[in-house]
């Protein structure tokens, strides 16, 4: 069985293709394009019948590549960072060394049989791209309705009487009647008014039509007792899941709760 530990950057992925004793048996490093990609794929279908890869952050910058490879019908495992730190170590030399970081996953990968698999579809990985796109875009409104509330004061002093809240789409419609009102006036706050506003709409439907995306998504990933449990709704479940996805990869079990210990008063002394 050859082991091939990948250690991928933004711009080179580093690969050691190791025998069972965990000795280099070839290196190579290529570059993070497409061409280079494939390449590193031939290389690796070359390696002999039987091969496992096993990449640092299968999901982070060793996506493409994982990609490529299990299209191909590769074995490929995620290493997680956490478990290369002591290797890392006990084996750099001096300097940078990529060469020698995949060497170090390739060697974890050889002494940990339990390692999480990487599969086509990840629970989850989905989920958290819809849920990071959502809170940016509720991130953005935010910041728009402050700009927004911040103009109407300057235009329309006591327009709180009303519009109460800026959330609403009629909210939305009487602030733009008393922002387009002093067009005459503030020709510039005014602009600036109408253009928030016509921008929180926008951003509502965004984050509406995100919203509907990842319902659809949770009734094919979320487990039923998930979203049983009181408080949990579709964005929390959506929260969770993305954030936690394959619990496979987590390095260690989870440690017990430590023990209580009771402390003693000290008698007091004789007066």
């Amino acid at each position: 069985m050859i082991t091939i530990g990948i250690d991928p950057h933004s711009r080179t992925h580093s690969a050691a293709a190791l025998d069972d004793q965990g000795r280099i048996l070839a290196e190579l490093t290529v570059g993070s394009n497409a061409r280079e990609l494939d390449r590193l794929a031939r290389w690796i279908a070359g390696m002999g019948p039987e091969r496992v890869v096993a990449i640092e952050g299968a999901r982070g910058f060793g996506l493409a590549l994982s990609r490529r490879l299990l299209v191909a019908g590769e074995t490929v495992v995620d290493v997680a960072p956490a478990l290369t730190m002591g290797e890392r170590r006990a084996a750099r030399r001096p300097g940078k060394d990529d060469r020698g970081d995949a060497v170090a996953v390739g060697r974890i990968a050889l002494r940990e049989r339990s390692l999480p698999r990487v599969y086509p579809e990840v629970t989850g990985t989905d989920l958290k791209l819809l849920v990071d796109a959502r809170d940016q875009l509720v991130a953005e409104a935010t910041r728009t309705r402050n700009r927004l509330h911040a103009l109407l004061v300057a235009i329309a002093p006591g327009y709180h009487e009303q519009v109460r809240a800026l959330t609403s789409s009629t909210a939305l419609m009487v602030a733009r009647r008393l922002a387009s009102r002093a067009r005459g006036t503030d020709r510039v706050r005014s602009t600036l008014a109408c253009a928030a506003i016509s921008r929180l709409r926008s951003l509502s439907g965004e984050i509406g039509a995100l919203e509907r995306e990842l319902t659809a998504a949770l009734d094919r990933e979320a487990p039923a007792n998930l979203l049983a449990i009181c408080g949990v709704g579709p964005l929390v479940a959506a929260k969770i899941l993305g954030e936690a996805r394959d619990v496979g990869r987590s390095p260690r079990a989870p440690r017990s709760p430590p023990t209580p210990v009771l402390l003693r008063s000290r008698p007091r002394a004789a007066r």
